[in-house]
């Protein structure tokens, strides 16, 4: 009896151990993510929250400063993805400017029709929690309606061809 409960302590201690081992881990990767976005370095930022998600893959936190990390690197695809798993999970009332974020980022990588959308879905449901964000997405969705009404199509049937000799350009 007394063996068991030997064997039961040890290896209680060890889940425990790992558990605090697990959360020191975590918790140097976030110290590390913090320190990397408040010396602007992006990349090492971006890197730390991704890893972080790891740790807790349903933490909408992690989701949302890698977005934010991801738009200062200018990975505006990748930071435009994680906006839209904010927006669409259910911290989208706890990060109200990722629906904003999303906008702009959709905007940068010429969708104008879905930079549209975020930027609606800003204006009418998280307008009222910043006026500097509100004026900017009311500009932002008029420069995406003029974009989207004035893009034309391409137009595949022309060709470019190299000159066979060098043109002065002074």
């Amino acid at each position: 009896m007394k063996k068991i409960i030997q064997i039961g302590w040890i290896v209680a201690s060890m889940g425990f151990s790992t558990s605090y081992l697990q959360a020191q881990s975590l918790r140097s990767i976030l110290e590390v993510a913090e320190k990397s976005m408040h010396s602007k370095n992006f990349y090492d930022a971006y890197a730390k929250y991704r890893e972080a998600m790891e740790f807790e893959p349903g933490n909408y936190d992690y989701v949302y400063r890698a977005a934010m990390a991801g738009m200062g690197l200018g990975a505006y695809r990748i930071a435009g993805d994680l906006f839209e798993q904010v927006t669409a999970g259910d911290a989208r009332e706890i990060y109200p400017n990722a629906a904003f974020h999303l906008g702009q980022m959709r905007r940068v990588q010429g969708d104008y029709a879905r930079a549209i959308i975020a930027f609606q879905q800003y204006l009418t449901s998280y307008s009222s929690d910043s006026l500097q964000h509100s004026l900017q997405a009311e500009r932002e969705l008029r420069a995406a309606q003029w974009a989207l009404a004035n893009s034309t199509e391409k137009d595949t049937n022309q060709k470019v061809v190299r000159l066979d000799f060098p043109v002065n350009t002074s």
